[in-house]
């Protein structure tokens, strides 16, 4: 998470790692110091988790725990940095989804729901914020070399998969995303409202049923 007040990203963090609790705490505890006096706020909700389990081993409580984290967090999360960007008539809110907001994968149930639900979460959100000069929009990136994805990149198999499925043939990586996410909190994109950004090196957007380096073999 990113608050344009860095003082309060620690605070932020603190409260998001807490939403895996049961109960979760239900506000953030640096709320009422959001409205302190500055010019413009900048909100990127990029926390999340993720839990690969078979179906017939996805206990409720794991499924839980993704959806409070990755959905639940940042629904609270906006809430409170919306009121402070409404009364000034301003205000940048970044959700991160994934690729999984769009399509599906095996084992990934709780994980594709969550990100799912973010997206629509963003276009409701957008639709109520608008008015008051607040824009929401999502990022969906693909995959990335990050500590999450660490050990798909350590399996060889799969790592292969990937690079042979992304036309780019490789993973992207975390600065990559900084561009994108510049422009939606930028005034360049102050038109820009509701939207998902994909970020993927083109993968789920091309159909490559061989692989993008054996293009040349498709009929």
């Amino acid at each position: 998470m990113l608050l344009c007040s860095s003082k309060y990203l620690r605070h932020a963090a603190t409260w998001w790692h807490s939403m895996s609790a049961t109960p979760p705490p239900a506000r953030p505890p640096f709320a009422r110091s959001l409205r302190a006096p500055d010019d413009r706020q900048i909100f990127v909700n990029n926390a999340g988790i993720n839990r690969r389990l078979r179906l017939s081993e996805f206990d409720t409580e794991t499924f839980e725990a993704v959806l409070r984290a990755n959905l639940i967090g940042p629904f609270v999360l906006c809430r409170e940095v919306a009121g402070p960007m409404q009364e000034r008539g301003w205000g940048r809110i970044v959700n991160v989804g994934s690729i999984m907001s769009h399509v599906g994968a095996a084992n990934l149930h709780a994980y594709c729901a969550s990100k799912h639900a973010l997206s629509g979460l963003t276009k409701s959100l957008a639709t109520e914020l608008g008015g008051d000069g607040v824009t929401v929009n999502c990022i969906a990136p693909g995959y990335f070399a990050t500590d999450l994805t660490k050990p798909l990149r350590d399996n060889e198999g799969f790592d292969a998969k990937v690079r042979r499925r992304n036309p780019l043939g490789r993973w992207g990586i975390a600065r990559e995303l900084a561009g994108p996410c510049a422009f939606l909190c930028s005034d360049a994109a102050s038109y820009v409202n509701g939207a998902m950004l994909v970020v993927d090196g083109g993968m789920i957007s091309t159909f490559h049923p061989f692989g993008s380096v054996d293009a040349d073999l498709a009929p």
